[in-house]
Parts: structure tokens; C-alpha cells; sequence
């Protein structure tokens, strides 16, 4: 990407449709509360997840 950071701009927007059309999905984990985030940090470096894990620290 760095060779094309003239078309950065095109490119989100691009990416936003695509999104918003659900022409690219993404996965996410949401893991609630700190006192879980040991076991989610071992979880995740064991491949127990795909695309993004957080962990949610409020309601």
C-alpha cells in the first residue's frame, strides 16, 4: 500500500461501500470484563479466534 498512498483516499471510500454492502465481512470476539482477559489472551494465542477479539471493560 505504501506505493499507492495517492489512491488512499479512493480506497476508503471504496472499502466503506464494500462494507456497508456486505461484500467484505469481518469477524469480531467480544470477550466481557477484565478478569477474562488472561484466559481470552491465552485463547487467542492458541487460534481459538479469527479477526478481531476485544475485550469489553463496561456495559
Amino acid at each position: 500500500m505504501g506505493d499507492h498512498l495517492e489512491r488512499a483516499t479512493e480506497f476508503g471510500a471504496q472499502f466503506r461501500t464494500w462494507l456497508r454492502e456486505g461484500a467484505i465481512v469481518h469477524d469480531e470476539t467480544v470477550i466481557d470484563g477484565l478478569a477474562n482477559a488472561p484466559q481470552a489472551l491465552l485463547d487467542l494465542v492458541n487460534g481459538a479466534y479469527t479477526g478481531k477479539t476485544v475485550v469489553r471493560l463496561g456495559s
